[in-house]
């Protein structure tokens, strides 16, 4: 994801220059929670649900659950639709249904032993999760089925497996405009980073800069920390830190490069006017391609920010 900013940059002649010279969440087998010794009197259901939702976005879960429970015996008996209960979700996760009793409903999961429990399919059907905030981690929920009436072996527990497909968070960057140098100087680019709200170290910050290369050119070095690429044919630039990981470490250390003076814009030897610099932060999800989520309008985190000039 990424943020565009836009640097003016005005170029003043030198009185003093010469003339001028001419950048898979596998489907698991559904198995009940074992007893300790056999019975002659089997559960009454089996359970195949599976759901793949998309990292900080709500998805739809409850027509996975029901659809996934299935009589052992079609042609047995029929004990009735069984409640539901569902537990095994990470601390953060946001539940929400629409009960055909008290509307629509939300439930935040605050420990992994919270449970909730669904005693109509018409709720259940109704169930979305959005898992916690920016992670990616998939897990494995559980569903608990209790027939109703006084039968033998009426508790069932089955695993459903959640896939989170991993989004990049959207940063922010900011530059201080417009900037003045003399034709035959240098003025470093004074801009600050704000890194995505990235928890799980899955994502990495890039700098990309654009400008005519009639108007001029950037420079910068190498260190141990950042990596400054430049074409100065297309005029498009990048620095990157040397690592992923922690985003507070790399929008620290993306910083210091540019409060240290260490990206510089250089005028065309003889230009004169207004140079724009472009300036844009792109965050990085390092996942898989089977683990990203499509890009979406619909969440602030994944849609591209509007440009703007300061």
């Amino acid at each position: 994801m990424n943020c565009s900013s836009s640097i003016m940059i005005n170029v003043k002649p030198d009185s003093a220059a010469p003339s001028a010279k001419p950048s898979s969440v596998p489907s698991s087998k559904p198995s009940s929670q074992p007893s300790s010794m056999p019975s002659l009197f089997p559960e009454f259901f089996t359970y195949n649900g599976t759901s793949v939702v998309v990292e900080d976005s709500p998805g739809s879960i409850g027509l996975n659950i029901t659809s996934g429970i299935h009589l052992v015996n079609p042609n047995g008996v029929d004990p009735g639709i069984p409640s539901v209960t569902l537990s095994n979700f990470p601390p953060g996760t946001i539940l929400t249904w629409t009960s055909t009793t008290q509307g629509p409903s939300t439930k935040t999961i605050l420990s992994t032993n919270d449970t909730v429990t669904f005693n109509t399919y018409a709720d259940l059907d109704t169930l979305s999760i959005q898992t916690p905030p920016h992670s990616d981690a998939d897990f494995n929920m559980q569903v608990t089925l209790t027939t109703p009436g006084t039968y033998t072996n009426n508790v069932s527990t089955f695993t459903h497996p959640i896939k989170v497909l991993a989004v990049a968070d959207k940063p922010q960057v900011v530059a201080t405009t417009p900037l003045e140098v003399l034709e035959t100087g240098k003025v470093p680019l004074d801009v600050k980073v704000v890194g995505s709200d990235d928890s799980d170290g899955s994502e990495s910050l890039i700098v990309r800069f654009t400008i005519d290369p009639s108007q001029g050119i950037l420079e910068s070095a190498n260190s141990t920390l950042v990596t400054f690429t430049a074409n100065l044919t297309t005029g498009e630039y990048t620095l990157t830190t040397t690592g992923s990981g922690d985003p507070v470490l790399q929008q620290g250390i993306l910083n210091s490069h540019f409060s240290n003076g260490q990206i510089k814009f250089v005028p065309t030897y003889g230009f004169g006017g207004q140079a724009n610099v472009t300036v844009e932060l792109r965050s990085v999800e390092s996942a898989d391609t089977i683990d990203l989520g499509p890009t979406t309008t619909t969440d602030p985190d994944t849609k591209i920010e509007s440009d703007f000039t300061l």
